[in-house]
């Protein structure tokens, strides 16, 4: 992984009933590799309302690290 270019992400997600999670690697523009874990718990996220949080999560690693 020393050698992972910048914007990477390595992400396993998970689904349960009422949470969804992603937990893995993402390398910033800067070329450092951060460790991310986020968890969402709340009855719509069955319903997908939790990507868009995942994934703004992403995006601020990658353009603010």
């Amino acid at each position: 992984m020393q050698k992972t270019a910048p914007g990477s992400v390595r992400l396993k997600t998970g689904h349960l009933d009422g949470v969804t999670a992603v937990a893995g690697y993402v390398t910033a523009a800067s070329g450092k590799t951060y460790v991310l874990v986020s968890f969402i718990n709340d009855a719509r996220s069955d319903l997908g309302v939790g990507e868009p949080v995942h994934a703004a999560l992403v995006d601020w690693i990658q353009a603010a690290l």
